[in-house]
Order: C-alpha cells, then sequence, then structure tokens
C-alpha cells in the first residue's frame, strides 16, 4: 500500500500533462477546422422567406456549412424587388446542424412568404480541413483511452488499499 501512495502524485501529474495537451490540441485544432475550409460562392434559389424572427434555411441542412455572407436576394417574381443585407441578419451554422440562412428583421415583414433567389458565401470542406477534423477525432479517442486508463490506476489503488500486500 505504501508504494502505491508514493508513485499516486507521478501518476497525478502524469495524466494532468496529457490531458493538458489533449484538451489544448483539440481546442486549436477544432479553429483550425473551420480555418482551413475554402470559400466558395454559390447561388440557392426557390427559398421561401419565413417569417421575422425565423431562421429561412438556405438550402438543405448541411449544404452550405458556415454560411458567410448572403450579399443580397433577389424575389423569383419580380427581378427589380431586391432584399438587401439592410433586411436580414445572416445566420452561420455548422456543418453538423446545418442551420444557415437568414432572419428578416421587423422592418421586412412585407417580405414573408415570398420565394427569393439568393447568392451567397460559404466555407466548403477542404483537405486541410478533412485532416484536422480526422486528427481531432484521433485525440478524442486517445483521451477516452487514457479516461480508462486512469479509471484502471485509481481503481488498483483502491484495491491496494483492501488488499494485503507484502510489505
Amino acid at each position: 500500500m505504501g508504494n502505491n501512495l508514493k508513485i499516486l502524485p507521478i501518476i497525478g501529474i502524469a495524466v494532468l500533462a496529457i490531458a493538458i495537451i489533449v484538451l489544448v490540441g483539440i481546442a486549436v485544432l477544432t479553429g483550425y477546422s473551420k480555418i482551413l475550409r475554402t470559400d466558395v460562392s454559390a447561388t440557392e434559389n426557390g427559398i421561401t422567406v419565413a417569417a421575422n424572427t425565423t431562421l429561412t434555411q438556405v438550402g438543405t441542412l448541411g449544404e452550405y456549412p458556415f454560411i458567410q455572407t448572403i450579399p443580397s436576394c433577389v424575389n423569383a417574381t419580380d427581378a427589380t424587388d431586391i432584399l438587401t443585407t439592410a433586411n436580414y441578419a445572416v445566420v452561420e451554422g455548422a456543418t453538423a446542424d446545418g442551420a444557415n440562412g437568414f432572419v428578416l428583421n421587423t422592418a421586412s415583414a412585407s417580405y414573408v412568404g415570398e420565394t427569393v433567389n439568393c447568392s451567397l458565401t460559404y466555407l466548403a470542406d477542404a483537405n486541410g480541413q478533412n485532416s484536422a477534423d480526422t486528427f481531432i477525432a484521433g485525440l478524442a479517442i486517445f483521451g477516452t483511452f487514457m479516461a480508462v486508463i486512469v479509471l484502471a490506476l485509481i481503481g488498483k489503488l483502491i484495491v491496494g488499499f483492501f488488499v494485503k500486500g507484502k510489505e
């Protein structure tokens, strides 16, 4: 039992150091996952504008990850009726939820229910971003594996308290 208590601080420091490295690595690489994406322009036609405080979804879920800008939307039936950036706020979603689009401001209630065609820019997948995401997944798996090892070491210490050892 005495030996177990002597190595406890060493194990604690080692596990803490590994945990810090893994968590910092995940935090840093998560930022790179977005930075390494490619800026792409697209046009989405046939968008039905939702009520003022409701998100108007642009594209299908996850189709346009991280929408950056929606410079303008044009009424599908009247090309002279332009919905500008002063009429709405862009909502930048993520890859998982895909909740990308815009929300009308209260002064633009006349556009509710209208069908518009919008130009947009978004951050598309790229090779570097895929590599960063894969490495993040690897760090998360390693962190999970380390948690299992920590639990095993704690179990060994607890059992060592109750089992008579050779001293």
